[in-house]
């Protein structure tokens, strides 16, 4: 090239064409790959939201039937029934249902009746049952819930009937039929709102209609034809609406919920959304071409844009890249863009690794502190072990006996609060395994340990564990296990009232003068501040002299679903 010749770039209208070519195919591109993605992901929610829909309805139906089975369970579990005190199982079964629309019957074996809580006891049945259905019940072992049938109350209609047989040496003894109103399963299914012109339809085994939401007549016909649960069906109603439905079968009742959409509601936003993006299609080709016509004015400020971008760079900002007419420019500006984003993003990872390293080293800290003060609790217990187990000891051979056996003790007590293979620990026996390391839990002298039955659940059983740990601690370096006249009393309530499943108290008694301490110590933070908010309850901590008192009030979802059965033990 000479050294007069110019430079030579390309023209204004390349600069233009190539700048709108660059801008309007990629975003024409994306919009049709946005709509064919929104296009399946809009089908799939929808897909979804029936399916949900259906699950949730079938979910509620089953829990109302589960609270009439778990109801009639217990009735046939009575001591009236077994003792064949029927005017006294007739007034407890009234009292159980004395707020309940439904009534029980109790059939003998030839399908007599003996009880009708319809009527008092010892007055004949005010009318006839369903034979069918009792005698199924009959032959059929465990909990029945049958279809629709037309023996509801009076002036309730249709109903459903839940039947148990009551089986005695191994023999049918009696019947025990509990009639519910399909009023009830209309409740249920009349909670769940709809959107207009939704349906919910549930129907028996036998495709009977047991209550449909609306029930006034104004919603859509619903297909009762069974179809496989989980997938969506498309049909067209008698109205020539075309539908939506999805159905879900009850692994309990074997009933069928039905949900019934129409399909334009349903896709109505999908076409506003593909509308819109149409529209912001358009909109970015005008916009596009108002660019272009914008880069040819800037192409005179290409050189001053890169000292601008020079300076901002040296200043630690990023650099946009921007379109330039020239092309030593452009690329200038794109290799400063990139160095910009380099920086930018190595600072801000320089500052993230940074934040991390310091929570990181606050959690190490953390777990520390909690080991260090675990591992101080363990070896003061285990040297108080000692010397108990020495004073009592003829020989080596005996100490070391009651040692291990008393450290294998406590061993069992982790394994039972932290063990990750288990299901719900009751009560007692995790407060005799947290005191088996500290004292003998079983002569009732020195520990005495009273309350109902029950289980907790796994992460209660473990908090409550960690509490009572720290307790018999500190009563085993300060308070009533340290010498050996102290008592320690342990008991627990079920209050079931203001929220409260379980009170439990720990009292100690005879042992040396207690103070308030004067540090808030890691184990009072398990006692006192870990065991409240964990558990979501409410906590007691006191230190009067004659002895530590702790307190612990808790609401019902710390006991294990399994509990049924309470009695008194000590």
């Amino acid at each position: 090239m000479s050294q007069g010749s110019e430079y030579r770039s390309r023209s204004l209208t390349a600069h233009l064409v190539g700048f709108a070519l660059a801008l309007v195919a990629p975003l024409l591109l994306f919009a049709a790959l946005g709509a064919m993605v929104f296009t399946r992901a809009e089908m799939s929610a929808n897909e979804e939201r029936l399916k949900r829909l259906s699950v949730d309805v079938t979910n509620d139906v089953d829990r109302e039937i589960k609270g009439f089975v778990t109801l009639l369970s217990a009735l046939a579990l009575s001591e009236s029934l077994a003792q064949d005190d029927y005017a006294a199982f007739h007034a407890q079964t009234k009292a159980a249902l004395r707020h309940a629309r439904t009534y029980v019957l109790l059939l003998d074996t030839s399908l007599k009746p003996i009880v009708d809580t319809r009527v008092p006891y010892g007055a004949p049945s005010p009318r006839p049952f369903d034979r069918n259905v009792a005698r199924h019940v009959g032959e059929t072992p465990g909990v029945h819930v049958s279809g629709l049938v037309g023996m509801g109350a009076p002036g309730d209609g249709d109903a459903i009937v839940i039947g148990l047989p009551v089986m005695r040496d191994g023999a049918l003894h009696c019947i025990l039929m509990m009639t519910i109103t399909t009023a009830r399963v209309h409740e249920t299914i009349a909670t769940t709102a709809l959107p207009t012109g939704w349906a919910i339809a549930v129907a028996d085994k036998k495709g009977e209609v047991i209550s449909r939401s609306p029930d006034d007549g104004s919603g859509p016909d619903i297909d009762l034809v069974r179809h496989p649960a989980g997938v969506m069906v498309e049909r067209r109603d008698t109205d020539g609406v075309t539908r939506l439905e999805m159905q879900d079968t009850s692994t309990l009742t074997g009933w069928r919920t039905i949900i019934s959409a129409p399909k334009n509601l349903l896709e109505a936003s999908l076409w506003q959304s593909l509308g819109w993006l149409a529209s912001a299609a358009v909109l970015a080709g005008i916009l596009t071409t108002l660019l272009a016509i914008l880069v040819g004015r800037r192409m005179a400020r290409s050189m001053g844009r890169v000292t601008l971008a020079t300076r901002k760079l040296a200043s630690g900002g990023v650099v946009e890249a921007e379109g330039l007419p020239l092309t030593e420019a452009d690329q200038v500006m794109k290799t400063l863009s990139l160095a910009s984003m380099l920086i930018h993003e190595r600072t801000e990872a320089l500052k993230i690794s940074e934040e991390r390293s310091r929570e990181q080293v606050e959690h190490i800290k953390m777990l520390m502190r909690e080991l260090a003060h675990r591992n101080k609790n363990q070896l003061a217990v285990i040297q108080s072990m000692a010397r108990q187990v020495g004073k009592g000891s003829a020989s080596i051979d005996d100490f070391l006996d009651g040692f291990t056996s008393r450290l294998h003790s406590m061993i069992q007590s982790q394994e039972l609060v932290f063990g990750r293979d288990r299901g719900d620990a009751p009560l007692a026996r995790l407060i005799r395994e947290q005191l088996k390391p500290f004292t003998d839990v079983e002569d009732g002298g020195r520990v005495v340990i009273e309350g109902p039955e029950v289980s907790l659940t796994a992460d209660a059983a473990q908090t409550i564990g960690l509490a009572l740990h720290e307790l018999a601690t500190n009563a085993t370096k300060y308070g009533a296990l340290r010498g050996q006249e102290g008592t320690v009393y342990i008991d627990w309530s079920l209050p079931n009232e203001n929220n409260v499943g379980l009170r439990l108290s720990w009292r100690e008694s005879n042992g040396p003068d207690v103070e308030q301490p004067q540090r808030w110590g890691f184990g009072r933070i398990v006692i006192e501040r870990l065991a409240a908010q964990t558990l979501d309850g409410k906590v007691v901590y006191e230190f009067p002299s004659t002895g530590v008192v702790w307190i612990l009030e808790a609401p019902h979802t710390v006991i294990a679903p399994s509990h049924h059965l309470k009695r008194r033990i000590s």
